[in-house]
């Protein structure tokens, strides 16, 4: 429901859009997630671009890095997978290492950012972390993306067996919790 969550955050947005608040932050933080699921890379930028001033107004450093990891969605999605990495990295740093609902889907996208480099070594490293920070959180859809692209990141380094237990774990997991669309 993507698209229906669009418009009425878009709506929150236009409705607080001078408020200088943390739920004003919170509603562009989730406009860009938003934007980048529906591939609007332009939105992405814009939303995240915004909720990061506002954050930095509002000495925010969780949503700064929420906006962040947005910028670095949208880096990816344009193919400058260098500067994506760099953003990441950037936005764990002011996280911290407390596994964060918002910076989960960032710490997945990542690892597989690694994995397209052929860096296979820190795909599998920051894969292990996304499973595990997605565990934590509870982020369904997270866990099984950390799981295939682990498994991708395995056969990379030759590792088959792994790489064939990770996808079958990833089948068993979404069949179990009904994400068919994984």
């Amino acid at each position: 429901a993507w698209a229906a969550a669009r418009l009425d955050l878009e709506a929150a947005a236009t409705a607080m859009r001078d408020e200088l608040s943390t739920q004003n932050a919170h509603v562009l933080v989730s406009l860009a997630t938003v934007c980048h699921w529906l591939f609007d890379v332009p939105g992405t930028r814009r939303y995240a671009r915004l909720a990061l001033r506002l954050a930095e107004q509002l000495d925010d450093r969780g949503i700064a890095a929420e906006a962040i990891s947005a910028l670095a969605f949208a880096d990816s999605s344009d193919g400058d997978l260098a500067a994506s990495l760099k953003q990441y990295g950037r936005a764990f740093a002011i996280a911290g290492l407390h596994p964060s609902p918002h910076l989960v889907a960032a710490r997945e996208m990542s690892a597989l950012v690694h994995y397209w480099r052929g860096e296979y070594s820190q795909a599998i490293a920051q894969g292990q972390a996304a499973l595990q920070f997605a565990r934590d959180t509870g982020d369904t859809t997270s866990a099984a993306r950390a799981l295939g692209n682990l498994g991708l990141a395995l056969t990379g380094v030759g590792r088959y067996g792994e790489a064939l237990a990770m996808f079958s774990a990833a089948r068993r997991f979404c069949q179990e919790f009904g994400l068919q669309q994984w």
